[in-house]
């Protein structure tokens, strides 16, 4: 007999391959599988006549099959099943890609129901891949795990869904009643088999609150247990300040002065800090932690710096050597490929430099959080874009030090701008700074949505920033062009532009300047040359993919050109914007857009007119789906399973029923504690 903590493989159907599929996932026993809940709703009750489908939109059509026909695509050898079909207003044509079992689900003269985004092939409107059903209905969407489709994830919850019986309330009558919440039994049962919007609302609310709710209540719980650690206590002097200041080619802003005595107020307490550094792409985050590394630097403390890439981190390495290049400070870099303290030393020598205090500053990758790592009189640890590192990576930063009595200080920073009342919702158990101003010598990138047969425009201005010697980024979504006979989004891959296919275009475009190609399988030492030839103007432009995303600093670079804009999300577009405009000269970005999705255009017209990465943000929260936060979702800062950040009363509820959740003795404190590990991410070092 099945119970919630059965193995998935006593599911009737479900074999060894499926159960290792869910896994990847984490869903390992039955009530995973019933919490692993859809993230969007196809409403096939909503039909939309023939004649008023409107390119951009999302639709459902009831319409009766006229003919079939099935053919092979000789260039791709790919098999095709066509559809013709029409309703009481006119026709439709639909092409099937790799899916022959579906001529035995079709038949001429059968009523179906269609859904998927109206596109325009040949001049003429059809349905983009479409979902079909063959009766009126609100179908459930699941995030496909590989060949474990959404339909087949669908047929497993539905033939388990009883089992939402035995599933435990958390929540007392009472809290219930004061939030008008339903039972979880009820809130389980409707959100996989929804009659109508009010059941998705319903049960969305009750099962997002309970989400925040725990997750905030780990933040207070981590809070209350950071007051009792131990820390190094960093002397702080003003004089140590002026003299950091002295080495800078520029004056701090007034907000980076802000943040730096937040943090050095921190510091100077024996207990550690916990701490969010925000900043706009170019607003002088590394700067920051460089003025709070000198403060340890002089209180004898030992400090690491941890970057997500090997060419982030080198970026960081240098850029310290060259701010402290006047004082005898210690500095290496451990990556996957580089040992580096001055030049090349043995892997060996580096963890026996940390593990004695010689190092005063360690930069690194992941592989500064090896087992084997110990780092004498560790104080401050820094880390940018922290929810770039695995859970377990990031929970192995308080284990590093070789006193464990005594915890790092903790300074996380990110250049993914989030609003500060939703940075407070998220980090929770993180005392929240803000960079909210940019350098006073920089000029508002100009920002250009430029349509596919407009590129023109953008190749004559590489040209003129070229004459002008000034550098050229060229992002591209993929490396190569493939086409995935089993992938229903065949379309999308076959638009998007190919790194290695542009490279070769933009070499006979510009046969008279240097251009680099980067993507992420280059070999380490080749990513290193090139980027350090890129930075020394040996390359003039840069076609690269998402690999530049984030930190990497060149003041020549003026133009960024972004190809298949459509394809990234609002966060990226804004960080890929960030790598030009870091100098006093006027820079441009051109996004070019190949889809005419209205959807689509939208949202790059909002990346176009707004330079403020933080209203930016604002404005991907409202376009948002549920937990879906400017990329983060993809990024890993915060994989919530159904809450959706934007919706401002939720979260303010949460932080409501969290206190109650320490304060009201009507809350089963073992009960609390069981789901508080369900939930418990590990997102901070605590």
């Amino acid at each position: 007999m099945l119970k919630l903590n059965s193995q998935l493989s006593e599911i009737s159907g479900l074999g060894e391959n499926y159960k290792k599929l869910f896994a990847k996932n984490n869903i390992l026993i039955i009530e995973d599988l019933l919490r692993n809940f859809p993230y969007k709703y196809i409403n096939f009750n909503r039909t939309t006549k023939i004649c008023d489908l409107e390119l951009g939109n999302y639709s459902a059509i009831k319409v009766t099959i006229t003919d079939i026909k099935e053919k092979i695509s000789y260039r791709r050898r790919i098999y095709l099943l066509e559809i013709v079909a029409n309703d009481s207003t006119g026709m439709i044509k639909f092409t099937f890609f790799n899916q022959p079992y579906l001529k035995n689900v079709f038949s001429v003269g059968k009523e179906i129901f269609f859904y998927g985004e109206v596109v325009e092939v040949k001049k003429v409107l059809t349905l983009k891949n479409p979902k079909y059903s063959f009766y009126p209905q609100i179908q459930p969407i699941y995030h496909t795990i590989q060949s474990l489709t959404s339909k087949r994830i669908a047929y497993f919850v539905r033939s388990i869904i009883n089992l939402n019986r035995d599933i435990e309330e958390d929540l007392p009558n009472q809290i219930l009643e004061k939030y008008q919440l339903i039972s979880i039994k009820d809130a389980i049962y409707k959100i996989h088999l929804p009659r109508n919007n009010q059941d998705i609302y319903t049960a969305y609310r009750r099962l997002a609150l309970e989400e925040v709710s725990y997750i905030m209540l780990n933040s207070l719980k981590i809070r209350e247990k950071i007051k009792k650690q131990k820390a190094y206590l960093v002397i702080i002097k003003q004089s140590y300040q002026r003299d950091f200041e002295k080495k800078l080619d520029f004056k701090l802003t007034a907000s980076q002065d802000k943040v730096i005595s937040e943090i050095l107020d921190d510091v100077s307490k024996n207990q550690p800090m916990n701490r969010l550094l925000q900043g706009d792409v170019g607003s002088g985050k590394t700067v920051v932690g460089a003025s709070v590394i000198y403060q340890c630097f002089k209180s004898g403390i030992k400090s690491v710096w941890l970057a997500p890439t090997e060419i982030l981190a080198r970026q960081h390495y240098l850029k310290l050597k060259s701010i402290f290049s006047d004082e005898n400070i210690n500095i290496g870099l451990l990556t996957s490929k580089e040992c580096l303290i001055e030049s090349k030393v043995k892997k060996s020598s580096f963890l026996d430099w940390l593990k004695k205090g010689y190092l005063d500053i360690a930069v690194g990758t992941h592989a500064l959080l090896q087992d084997n790592i110990e780092i004498k009189k560790l104080g401050l640890v820094i880390v940018d874009e922290q929810h770039r590192f695995g859970v377990k990576q990031r929970y192995k930063l308080k284990n590093i030090s070789q006193n464990q009595a005594i915890i790092p200080h903790f300074l996380s920073m990110t250049a993914t701008p989030i609003p500060r009342s939703l940075a407070l919702t998220i980090f929770g158990d993180l005392d929240v700074s803000q960079i909210n101003e940019l350098p006073k010598n920089r000029l508002p990138i100009i920002t250009k949505i430029i349509r596919d047969e407009e590129r023109e425009i953008v190749y004559e201005k590489i040209k003129t920033e070229l004459d002008n010697n000034n550098q050229i980024y060229i992002i591209t979504p993929l490396v190569e062009k493939k086409i995935n006979e089993d992938d229903e989004k065949l379309f999308d891959l076959d638009s998007k532009k190919a790194a290695k296919e542009e490279y070769e275009i933009i070499k006979k475009k510009y046969p008279n300047n240097q251009v680099g190609l980067l993507y992420g399988k280059i070999k380490s030492a080749e990513k290193s040359k090139i980027m350090d030839d890129f930075n020394a103007g040996k390359i003039e432009i840069l076609v690269s993919t998402s690999v530049v995303e984030v930190g990497v600093d060149v003041k020549k670079a003026t133009v960024i050109v972004i190809e298949g804009a459509e394809n990234f999300g609002l966060a990226q577009l804004h960080q890929f914007r960030g790598r030009v405009g870091r100098s006093d000269l006027q820079s441009y970005c051109y996004a070019i857009a190949q889809s005419k999705n209205l959807v689509s255009i939208e949202r790059l017209n909002i990346f176009s007119q707004y330079n403020d990465g933080f209203k930016l943000a604002e404005k991907d929260l409202q376009i948002r789906g549920y937990g879906d936060l400017g990329g983060l979702r993809q990024s890993g800062m915060m994989k919530l399973k159904i809450a959706r950040l934007s919706d401002k009363i939720l979260i303010k509820t949460a932080k409501e029923i969290a206190k109650e959740m320490i304060t009201n003795k009507l809350f089963d404190k073992k009960i609390i504690d069981k789901k508080l590990a369900q939930y418990f991410y590990h997102l901070h070092l605590e």
